[in-house]
């Protein structure tokens, strides 16, 4: 994987730094946060000017606090809103859900969302092959991600080739 991709990505200093912080979470939010820079969602779920751009998270209050610290303040001209969800009605209205170690019945979770067009995002093993979409994964000091193209495509998630090239591995 050439710098010049993770450069396009604009996280090169994120991907090649020499060693991560004793805990990935920021690294794991910077992700996340430029994530919609590269997913079209279909349903348009920002039909108006004024409609917000929903990162969710459910079960880990640390993220949360961390995607505050890195996300940007509009997300293609729509106002960007941070929100804790705990339950699946909340989350459905979520672009992007990031589901904690924290998260009670996370297969539930993720069966509650189909059809919604929630881009779900955890670090938790087994998260991708098991029906989330992006599952973080540490190989020694750096952060990496798995797709599920498979669950992002039922879900009506276009995701571009830019970052399909940077994942680790796609389902």
């Amino acid at each position: 994987m050439g710098f010049t991709c993770w450069f396009l990505l604009g996280i090169a200093d994120i991907a090649h730094s020499g060693s991560l912080p004793l805990s990935s979470i920021p690294v794991q939010a910077a992700f996340l946060a430029k994530f919609p820079r590269f997913i079209q969602w279909q349903n348009r779920k920002t039909r108006t000017p004024s409609s917000p751009f929903r990162f969710c998270v459910m079960g880990d209050t640390r993220f949360l606090n961390s995607l505050k610290s890195v996300t940007p303040e509009t997300i293609r001209n729509h106002p960007v809103r941070i929100e804790w969800v705990d339950s699946v009605t909340q989350a459905t209205a979520c672009h992007i859900l990031y589901l904690g170690s924290q998260t009670k019945n996370l297969k539930g979770v993720l069966t509650g969302l189909d059809g919604s067009q929630v881009l779900t995002v955890s670090d938790t093993g087994g998260f991708a092959e098991g029906g989330g979409i992006i599952q973080f994964v540490q190989f020694g000091t750096k952060v990496r991600f798995e797709i599920n193209l498979t669950r992002a495509r039922s879900e009506r998630l276009k995701i571009s080739a830019k970052l399909l090239r940077l994942a680790f591995k796609i389902h």
